[in-house]
């Protein structure tokens, strides 16, 4: 994976982007305070808790897009509870700009919605990854590319979530479904039956299926590919062929080639260490 460090611009004043690729020291915390508006944060590769500063808390991880829409200032949390590689963007929009080109900010707090980002949500994110052009061609490009992915963030989260009453989650179910995550992470190859895995976290499905992903910011079974992609790329580093870490990850070789790319963003042949 080529190395993108960290970056972060204004691209306009009402617009502020960052990007990169970084990896934090294991227990890592960090805290930001969100000045009022639109931010959508990117996360293609890695995984974070976050506390949004009103008690909630949330588990990121693997590929997602995470929406806060805030009416005055807040605070956002993040902890690092693992060392893994982070590979992110985030944009922010300001108060005024939202209201203007977006939406109406009302009410108190900080809205959140989260999912699984669409393939030209993602291209448009590897594009904006790059470290960014200088000067005034740099910011219009930035500032074209930002406002493009804010519509498709918005679209998706509003528009999927518009007809769906919320899922509320009891502190117990949070537990539950914390300790339904923990051992999809300890056996990421394991089966993905609903049924079953609904009566190991003593939840009814639906219920276990829409908190997942309000929890986590992504389906059941994103997360079951996304762990088998992470432990198939571990057995690559380790020296396995292309074609064993296909198999133990439950793929056809050429559909894991491209799974693999679109998760990591490079060929799986780049980590093989025999020949394959």
């Amino acid at each position: 994976m080529n190395s993108l460090p960290p970056w972060s611009m204004s691209v306009s004043p009402q617009m502020r982007i960052a990007a990169g690729t970084f990896t934090p020291d294991e227990g890592a915390t960090d805290s930001e305070a969100v000045p009022p508006g639109l931010k959508l944060a990117f996360l293609l590769e890695g995984m974070l808790d976050l506390n949004l500063g009103d008690g909630r808390a949330l588990s990121i991880a693997g590929r997602s897009l995470s929406l806060f829409l805030g009416r005055g200032e807040w605070r956002l949390d993040h902890y690092f509870p693992t060392q893994p590689t982070l590979r992110y963007l985030t944009l922010h929009l300001d108060a005024d700009m939202v209201e203007d080109v977006l939406m109406p900010l009302r009410g108190d707090g900080v809205d959140y919605k989260s999912a699984a980002p669409s393939p030209a949500m993602e291209a448009l994110v590897r594009q904006m990854l790059l470290p960014p052009l200088p000067g005034i061609a740099g910011r219009l490009y930035l500032a074209g590319k930002g406002l493009e992915l804010a519509g498709l963030a918005l679209d998706k989260l509003y528009r999927q979530r518009s007809s769906a009453s919320p899922c509320l989650l009891s502190p117990a179910e949070v537990q539950r479904l914390r300790q339904l995550r923990e051992l999809l992470d300890a056996n990421p190859l394991a089966g993905n039956n609903l049924a079953q895995l609904a009566r190991l976290a003593a939840l009814n499905q639906r219920k276990m299926t829409d908190g997942f992903r309000q929890l986590f910011g992504c389906t059941i079974a994103e997360h079951i590919r996304n762990r088998r992609l992470v432990a198939a790329r571990n057995m690559l580093e380790q020296g396995a062929s292309v074609t064993q870490a296909a198999d133990a990850a439950g793929y056809t070789l050429a559909h894991f080639t491209h799974a693999f790319r679109r998760h990591f963003g490079f060929n799986p042949g780049r980590l093989c260490l025999k020949a394959c």
